[in-house]
């Protein structure tokens, strides 16, 4: 019993009232003190006046007693007084007469006894309480005005009976009304009845308001719609608390209405779920606006992954609406679209590859140009990319591999027409031009030829197939022709000494010295023309050679025939080495060159 006294002490004033009276007597005790101070002390020849520091203490001490003896004091004064002017509004209105023809005198009165009845425990509480606060105060009696602690005590003498008194009365006035009151919360049970059946209605058609499906409703007939169901609905819950109000008026069960509850709730779901279109869709509209060049598609990915992030952090309740599904989507497609207009900014990307796109997606190609600097974001997503992503990465694909096989064609072809050269040095002794070392063509050629052959194997190649082939058909007379040149030139100049300058040769072999001399005649016309072009490609693989040596076969053929003469001389030359040796073993044991010196001097 004791602690519940304390309990109902310390919910009346905030804390424990023990608390107040230590402070009180805590700030009592230092002002006590300090009013026992010397007003001056002496210190050597000074003498120290500590009237206005003690002055100053006990001020300070009788604010703090003041503060907690005011806290109490109007915590009790004010209680009193609203109790006071509780009883005297609540005597008068019972006394008000109840008549048949005015309804509303009931729920006047019957009003008034529901005040009565609710506050009854916590006012019977409250004067234990507040005697223990008076108490408080009149031990601390010094630091309380009498007259004000003496009101106090006034009104809380007249307290008890008066509440004794209405509480009688409200009891008495509640019994005479009783069959009234039975009578019309009958009827507000009815209301009740209807009202549940009213609010199953409103739910069943707020199920079917317009916001919960996205398409076909603006964001602006959204909000409108919001706005006027919202109207609708706290029409029904200001309804609702009215009758809800009377039947606890009348002491009747209320009615719960979850129906009203759940509507608020997606109510207001809704608004967070069409903030967020709109939020959406106000970012799209300005992406849409900017320039397909310009536009930075990584930046706009990264902030439509936060919206896909923001959709996830929704109410689960919003996942399941129409709304949420649309929006969703929206969102999803432009995460897929984006990445494909990054992909198709690519440097690979050819005038024919937007054509084969366009075609694919149905789009007339002359609606579209994207090198137009007005060709925008919106402009692209018209093509509803995302319902042709395979598509868009294929031909992508194919651009970024054409791309390769033509910087790798146009390397091929610049060297070729524009480093490749060839190398002429005058020989005095041969009184003739003669081709230098090719060997740094050779190993580019090489080079060439298999990257030629990798483009040919390659399955994107089909739009370079005829430069490609060109090429290795190019490249392959070149090989061939610069193969035959050197090897001929090496044949010559073996043989030049010999069927020439060798007198023994020349009359041994008389036809072949002829044959030779005319391949060697060819052969100096041919240098004295060809040492005037150095372009590898210009002689081996054009007419330049044909047209200055006035003849009707090719470079590759001409050299063809200069290289069969020169055989066939060599080839005769050989077999009349091989008939000396069979007539003189000890020639067995010489090189042909040294044979050859050894039968020019045999005259000698």
């Amino acid at each position: 019993e004791g602690e519940a006294e304390a309990d109902e002490v310390a919910e009346f004033f905030g804390v424990p009232l023990e608390k107040f009276d230590h402070e009180i007597a805590h700030y009592e005790k230092i002002l006590q003190t300090v009013s026992d101070l010397p007003s001056s002390t002496v210190l050597g020849w000074v003498r120290v006046d500590s009237k206005p520091i003690r002055e100053s203490l006990k001020e300070c001490c009788r604010k703090w007693v003041a503060m907690y003896t005011g806290f109490i004091i109007n915590r009790i004064g004010n209680s009193l007084r609203e109790l006071n002017e509780f009883i005297k509004e609540a005597d008068e209105g019972l006394d008000e007469e109840v008549t048949e023809e005015d309804a509303s005198s009931l729920r006047r009165v019957l009003k008034h006894i529901r005040d009565c009845r609710v506050r009854d425990s916590s006012t019977k509480a409250m004067f234990e309480p507040i005697n223990n606060g008076i108490q408080v105060l009149r031990r601390h009696g010094d630091a309380v005005d009498d007259k004000l602690l003496q009101s106090l005590e006034d009104l809380k003498k007249e307290a008890p009976d008066q509440w004794k008194e209405l509480d009688k009365k409200y009891r008495a006035v509640r019994k005479e009304n009783n069959v009234r009151q039975e009578r019309q919360g009958d009827d507000l049970k009815y209301k009740a009845l209807e009202m549940e059946e009213e609010v199953t209605a409103f739910r069943a058609s707020f199920k079917n308001i317009k916001p919960f499906f996205y398409n076909g409703l603006t964001i602006e007939e959204a909000y409108d719609e919001l706005v006027t169901w919202n109207a609708h609905l706290l029409e029904r819950e200001e309804k609702a608390n009215e009758l809800n109000e009377l039947l606890e008026l009348f002491e009747k069960q209320t009615t719960d209405l979850p129906e009203l509850k759940e509507c608020r709730h997606e109510l207001i779901l809704l608004k967070q779920l069409w903030d967020m279109v709109s939020h959406v869709k106000s970012q799209f509209t300005d992406w849409w606006a900017q320039t397909f060049k310009m536009m930075d598609a990584e930046e706009l990915i990264t902030r439509t992954k936060d919206m896909l992030k923001q959709m996830k952090a929704m109410p689960l309740k919003c996942k399941s609406t129409n709304t949420f599904l649309g929006l969703d989507e929206e969102i999803r497609s432009m995460l897929v679209t984006l990445p494909l207009v990054e992909n198709l900014r690519n440097p690979a990307m050819r005038e024919r590859h937007w054509t084969q796109l366009l075609k694919r997606c149905n789009v007339d190609t002359s609606t579209v140009d994207p090198e137009n600097e007005d060709f925008s974001l919106q402009d692209l997503l018209s093509l509803q990319l995302h319902r042709f992503e395979e598509d868009v990465s294929n031909i992508v694909e194919k651009a970024q591999k054409e791309l390769q096989i033509e910087k790798g064609l146009e390397r091929v072809v610049s060297y070729w027409d524009h480093e490749s050269k060839f190398d002429y040095q005058y020989d005095k002794g041969l009184n003739c031009y003669l081709l230098s070392s090719t060997d740094d063509i050779v190993e580019v050629l090489e080079e060439h030829l298999n990257a030629l052959q990798a483009m040919q194997s390659n399955r994107f190649v089909e739009e370079f197939a005829e430069q490609v082939t060109r090429w290795q058909r190019n490249l392959g007379t070149v090989e061939t022709c610069m193969s035959k040149w050197i090897d001929l030139q090496k044949m010559w100049k073996n043989l030049y000494p010999i069927f020439i300058e060798s007198v023994d040769i020349r009359e041994q072999l008389q036809e072949d010295a002829r044959a030779f001399q005319g391949a060697d005649e060819l052969y100096r016309s041919l240098m004295s023309k060809a040492h005037n072009y150095t372009s590898v490609i210009e002689v081996c693989c054009t007419d330049v050679m044909q047209r200055q040596l006035e003849r009707d076969d090719d470079f590759e053929t001409l050299l063809s025939t200069i290289e069969e003469t020169l055989t066939t001389c060599q080839k005769k030359l050989r077999e009349y080495l091989e008939g000396k040796k069979k007539l003189f073993a000890r020639f067995f044991f010489l090189s042909d060159t040294d044979l050859i010196d050894i039968l020019s001097k045999g005259s000698d």
